[in-house]
């Protein structure tokens, strides 16, 4: 019986030990899941500190006016999924500059990480963050994707501002007033294209004169050109099918209520010398003149 007693004993105590040493394993796994976390994340904010330099401190809501007013609002929606929710991001980004212009890393006791740093950084907020944090790993690596993300989002900002593509295939500038011989409407510029963004199948819709495939190949490869109508609607039209207007632009009596809103939005004044429309800086800045790139 003492022999069964001793027996049972042992098993107990090594049941225990295997415990305490699973314990001590999984405490320390999530430590070194902790410590790439933390690194991590150092990473993603030192990025969003450098590219928040780059656009001189301006918060996402400016940098996103900028972009509605360079027209490329659209070209930035093309970097993400159906259901990405900008509004989503706004607040994301407002809670992290909230963090950096608070908490512990703004202390005088606080030792900041370089000697370049200063406590009003992702860099220098992270850190105090992961200091005091309480949290979950899961909670971290949320952080993580929501700096990553506001990285994503300044980075295709930054490249949906960069001047497009102009070759001397490109005929109009932008703010010129064209108009279509056949359908009538009179239209300002607002970007245009070497060749057409669209696929081969949507020309061959919306062409409904040409048949051929060697004119729809030849429409396809000529610039294209984002126009506002005078019924206020915006359309996707070629060179080949619009000419220079030989009278003013003005928007038709029951024409739809956006289209005076993106005029205004996208361009300062009209110059009668030149007639056309001059761009906001932004604008003018994506779509350079023929005149610009050949100073």
């Amino acid at each position: 019986m003492l022999r069964s007693l001793v027996g049972s004993e042992m098993c107990i105590r090594d049941r225990y030990q295997r415990r305490v040493r699973g314990a001590s394993f999984e405490m320390a796994k999530a430590d070194i899941v902790a410590r790439v976390l933390y690194r991590a994340t150092l990473r993603a904010a030192s990025r969003f500190d450098s590219n928040m330099k780059a656009c001189n401190g301006a918060s996402l809501i400016e940098l996103g006016d900028r972009v509605l007013r360079a027209n490329a609002f659209n070209d930035l929606l093309l970097g993400f999924s159906e259901d990405w929710d900008y509004g989503d991001v706004l607040f994301r980004h407002d809670d992290l500059m909230e963090r950096m212009e608070s908490g512990a890393h703004h202390s005088p006791e606080w030792e900041l990480m370089r000697a370049d740093s200063h406590p009003l950084s992702a860099v220098e907020a992270v850190r105090a963050g992961f200091r005091d944090w309480s949290g979950s790993l899961d909670d971290g690596f949320t952080a993580l994707a929501a700096m990553e993300e506001q990285n994503q989002v300044l980075d295709m900002m930054h490249m949906a501002l960069q001047p497009r593509l102009r070759d001397g295939s490109i005929d109009f500038n932008v703010g010129e007033v064209l108009e279509h011989p056949k359908y009538g409407w009179r239209a300002i510029v607002l970007g245009y294209e070497t060749e057409c963004r669209m696929d081969r199948s949507w020309v061959v819709e919306n062409a409904h004169d040409e048949h051929d495939e060697d004119a729809i190949g030849i429409l396809y490869s000529a610039p294209w050109y984002d126009i506002l109508c005078d019924d206020g609607v915006l359309r996707y039209g070629s060179q080949l099918t619009h000419e220079r207007a030989r009278e003013e632009f003005e928007f038709e009596p029951n024409a739809s209520p956006g289209g005076p809103v993106m005029l205004d939005m996208l361009f300062d004044s009209y110059d009668e010398h030149q007639h056309r429309y001059v761009a906001n800086e932004d604008l003018a800045h994506r779509y350079p003149d023929k005149e610009t790139l050949a100073n």
